[in-house]
């Protein structure tokens, strides 16, 4: 047997494991060596050394533009800088928690954002530049979840700024960017509610006086006008007032020709006076020149005194006779008005004209229309009848009663809707009611197949929220001239509580809460966003008015926002900016 030549083939067989396990001991050397970085190839093999890389291996952007490690390259003082927050020493309240006992200095106590947010007071520090072509405006949320702290002045996000290694970072990390618009916003409150007839234009018809339906002509849906006849009504009532109507006619009649003719007594009695006076001084002279006797001028005198006393007792019959005339006339007046509360009006002074049968016909028909006298049959007694009329244009929405059916007068007959103008009926949050004023605008839609959207003003606010629902009342008025929406039909709709033709608005989805204000990245550079807090406004589809913190023209991120919202979030746990 060959020794040597089994202990080589052997060893060869060794050999590649050997230089597996030098390989690994040596890579390990080297990694622990450079802290586990790979080095430069002057340090591994030696010869002369390459210019430094421009690359900051902590932020992963180019260290010539690293703003963290560089805070004059972003107009900061570089003594005064918290390298592992972001911001400025000063300012940064998770290095000094102390700085939160005194709130911010920099609070702009006016419009309660922090003054370098605040675009009313420092319009200049708005950015402005050309958004992207491609900036896409999607659909978004409508609201925006959060609640704000007790005390958000102690918040120093708005001097956080987020930078990217390159404007290639920024598209590949799915960013892109909007501008800030200028458009006509408004706000509204979300309501429901229901249709319902104007009350207003409501009539429930009912008799004013008890009897019989005699003629119900009008019919469930029939669309009448002001003064129409609704039906009519079999009153003994009524019959009973047109007789004493007439009684106290021909009473005031009869007493008034009573008092002509005292009068007229009155006056020949006044002029026998007279006649007689002159005879009795006639008399007197004659008796003094001895012409007559004695007992002539007696005679002459009782005589006088006679005639005088028919002229008082004229006068007294006289004065029962006006207070008679008084108390007919006075009857006369009650009756007439009783009648007129019937509906049923006379003109004394055209009956006063007309003969006792003209009288009788006259009132007898009253309130009987002559076409409709034309339709009974001969013989009917159309005395005690009584009209139900309609006050308005409309349509009836309800009948109760047949012809021969007792009725009264709490019970309505018939009920009138005019359903050209109609009322919304809504519920409003007891927390938006504080936003709502006459005269608002109102868009409401039903819930019926094809319903068609209407709109209205608001004409009432309740006082008093609903004791069950907790919700405060609201209504509106809509015009409905084609009547096309009924009454009793549920929807919902919005009430515009304050509109504005130009202001400032984002799309929603730049707008994010960062657990104490709501804020936005304004782009300063392609690779470089400041926060900026916000006021919000309305919500209109996908845009949201910013009330302040930007201004139009501005342009801020959009789609990706939420990487930057991540970004200022880590940088309260000490976290740098956005790799690549």
């Amino acid at each position: 047997m060959n020794v040597p030549a089994t202990m080589l083939r052997r060893a060869l067989q060794v050999i590649p494991t050997v230089l597996v396990f030098g390989f690994l001991m040596t890579l390990g050397y080297v990694g622990h060596h450079f802290n586990w970085k790979m080095p430069k190839s002057s340090k591994l093999f030696g010869g002369q050394p390459s210019e430094p890389e421009d690359w900051c291996s902590k932020h992963n952007v180019p260290d010539s533009r690293c703003i963290s490690c560089h805070p004059e390259l972003g107009g900061t003082d570089p003594a005064d800088w918290c390298k592992e927050h972001g911001l400025p020493e000063s300012k940064c309240t998770i290095c000094h928690p102390d700085l939160l006992a005194g709130g911010s200095a920099e609070w702009c106590p006016e419009h309660g954002l922090p003054e370098k947010s605040c675009t009313l007071c420092h319009p200049e520090i708005a950015v402005k530049g050309k958004a992207p072509a491609s900036a896409i405006e999607a659909q978004v949320k409508s609201s925006l979840p959060g609640t704000a702290p007790k005390d958000p002045k102690s918040c120093q996000t708005h001097n956080l700024r987020v930078q990217f290694a390159s404007p290639a970072a920024v598209r590949k990390a799915g960013i892109s960017c909007g501008p800030v618009y200028e458009r006509p916003m408004s706000s509204y409150v979300s309501v429901s509610g229901e249709t319902a007839y104007d009350q207003t234009r409501l009539a429930r018809v009912s008799p004013k006086v008890s009897g019989t339906a005699f003629r119900m002509q009008a019919e469930l849906g029939s669309n009448v006008h002001a003064g129409d006849i609704l039906g009519f009504v079999d009153s003994a009532e009524v019959g009973r007032l047109k007789g004493e109507f007439l009684q106290a006619l021909a009473t005031v009649s009869a007493k008034e020709r009573l008092l002509t003719s005292l009068r007229s007594t009155i006056d020949e009695g006044q002029r026998l006076v007279e006649l007689k006076a002159k005879y009795l001084d006639r008399v007197r002279t004659a008796a003094k020149e001895s012409l007559v006797a004695q007992a002539t001028v007696q005679d002459a005198e009782s005589s006088l005194s006679d005639a005088h006393l028919q002229v008082l007792n004229a006068k007294v019959v006289e004065g029962e006779a006006i207070a008679g005339l008084e108390d007919g006339h006075i009857q006369l007046l009650k009756t007439r008005q009783a009648l007129a509360n019937l509906g049923l009006r006379l003109s004394i002074e055209e009956m006063q004209g007309l003969s006792r049968e003209e009288r009788e016909k006259r009132v007898r028909l009253l309130g009987v229309p002559t076409t409709f006298l034309k339709l009974l049959p001969q013989g009917v007694e159309v005395g005690n009848l009584i009209p139900l009329m309609a006050p308005f244009d409309g349509v009836v929405i309800e009948r109760d009663a047949v012809e021969g059916e007792a009725i009264d007068p709490s019970r309505p007959v018939f009920v009138l809707a005019d359903v050209t103008k109609m009322w919304l009926m809504m519920e409003v949050k007891q927390e938006e009611a504080g936003a709502l004023s006459l005269g608002q605008k109102v868009v409401f839609k039903t819930d019926a197949a094809g319903a068609e959207t209407i709109s209205g003003e608001l004409s009432w606010i309740s006082t008093a929220a609903d004791e069950k629902t907790r919700t405060v009342r609201a209504r509106a008025v809509f015009e409905n001239a084609e009547g096309r929406v009924r009454a009793g039909t549920f929807g919902s709709g919005k009430i515009t509580v304050r509109e504005s033709e130009k202001a400032t608005a984002v799309l929603s989805e730049a707008i994010h809460w960062e657990g104490c204000c709501y804020v936005v990245f304004v782009r300063l550079t392609d690779d470089i966003f400041q926060t900026r807090k916000v006021k919000l406004g309305s919500v209109n589809g996908p845009f949201t008015e910013i009330r302040i913190g930007v201004m139009p023209g501005e342009v801020v991120v959009t789609t990706g926002s939420h990487v930057l919202k991540s970004e200022i979030l880590k940088s309260a746990l000490g976290a740098g900016c956005c790799a690549e």
